[in-house]
Protein backbone atom coordinates (compact mmCIF):
# COMPACT_ATOMS: atom_id res chain seq x y z
CA UNK A 1 0.00 0.00 0.00
CA UNK A 2 1.33 3.07 -0.86
CA UNK A 3 0.42 6.77 1.03
CA UNK A 4 -1.37 9.62 -0.23
CA UNK A 5 -2.19 12.72 1.17
CA UNK A 6 -2.23 10.62 4.67
CA UNK A 7 -4.63 8.01 3.37
CA UNK A 8 -3.12 4.86 2.66
CA UNK A 9 -4.06 3.34 -1.36
CA UNK A 10 -3.82 -0.29 -2.02
CA UNK A 11 -1.64 -1.41 -4.79
CA UNK A 12 -2.68 -0.98 -8.55
CA UNK A 13 -4.70 2.26 -7.70
CA UNK A 14 -3.87 5.58 -8.75
CA UNK A 15 -5.10 8.83 -6.60
CA UNK A 16 -7.45 10.97 -7.98
CA UNK A 17 -8.62 13.28 -6.01
CA UNK A 18 -9.84 13.86 -2.02
CA UNK A 19 -12.96 14.67 -1.27
CA UNK A 20 -15.74 13.98 1.41
CA UNK A 21 -18.36 11.41 1.30
CA UNK A 22 -21.99 12.25 0.10
CA UNK A 23 -23.68 10.36 2.69
CA UNK A 24 -21.43 10.56 5.89
CA UNK A 25 -19.24 13.17 5.30
CA UNK A 26 -15.72 11.49 5.62
CA UNK A 27 -12.77 12.40 3.78
CA UNK A 28 -12.60 10.04 1.22
CA UNK A 29 -9.57 9.72 -1.38
CA UNK A 30 -10.85 8.61 -5.05
CA UNK A 31 -8.56 6.48 -6.84
CA UNK A 32 -8.65 4.30 -9.92
CA UNK A 33 -7.26 1.61 -11.26
CA UNK A 34 -5.86 0.10 -14.59
CA UNK A 35 -8.85 -0.52 -15.82
CA UNK A 36 -10.83 2.79 -15.22
CA UNK A 37 -12.94 1.61 -12.20
CA UNK A 38 -13.26 4.37 -9.50
CA UNK A 39 -13.49 3.54 -5.81
CA UNK A 40 -13.32 5.76 -2.68
CA UNK A 41 -11.19 4.63 0.62
CA UNK A 42 -10.38 5.72 3.84
CA UNK A 43 -7.67 5.85 5.92
CA UNK A 44 -6.99 2.64 6.56
CA UNK A 45 -6.80 1.85 2.85
CA UNK A 46 -10.34 0.18 2.82
CA UNK A 47 -13.14 0.89 0.61
CA UNK A 48 -14.97 3.13 2.00
CA UNK A 49 -18.50 1.86 1.20
CA UNK A 50 -17.39 -0.97 3.16
CA UNK A 51 -17.73 1.29 6.25
CA UNK A 52 -19.94 4.12 5.40
CA UNK A 53 -23.18 4.66 8.00
CA UNK A 54 -25.34 5.49 5.09
CA UNK A 55 -23.76 2.57 2.51
CA UNK A 56 -27.33 1.46 1.78
CA UNK A 57 -28.16 4.64 0.69
CA UNK A 58 -25.70 4.17 -2.04
CA UNK A 59 -26.42 2.58 -5.34
CA UNK A 60 -23.81 1.57 -7.87
CA UNK A 61 -21.31 3.74 -5.52
CA UNK A 62 -23.60 6.72 -6.19
CA UNK A 63 -25.25 9.03 -3.25
CA UNK A 64 -28.01 11.22 -4.42
CA UNK A 65 -29.98 13.34 -2.50
CA UNK A 66 -33.46 12.04 -4.11
CA UNK A 67 -32.70 9.08 -2.46
CA UNK A 68 -32.34 10.19 1.01
CA UNK A 69 -35.28 11.77 0.48
CA UNK A 70 -37.11 9.08 -0.54
CA UNK A 71 -35.39 7.24 2.21
CA UNK A 72 -36.90 9.72 4.72
CA UNK A 73 -40.36 9.49 3.24
CA UNK A 74 -40.85 5.85 3.42
CA UNK A 75 -39.89 5.94 7.19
Amino acid sequence: MAQVSGFALPGGWSPVNVSRCRGCGTRVLWGRNEFGRGAAFGADGAEHRLSCSNAELMQRGRFTLLDARSERRSA
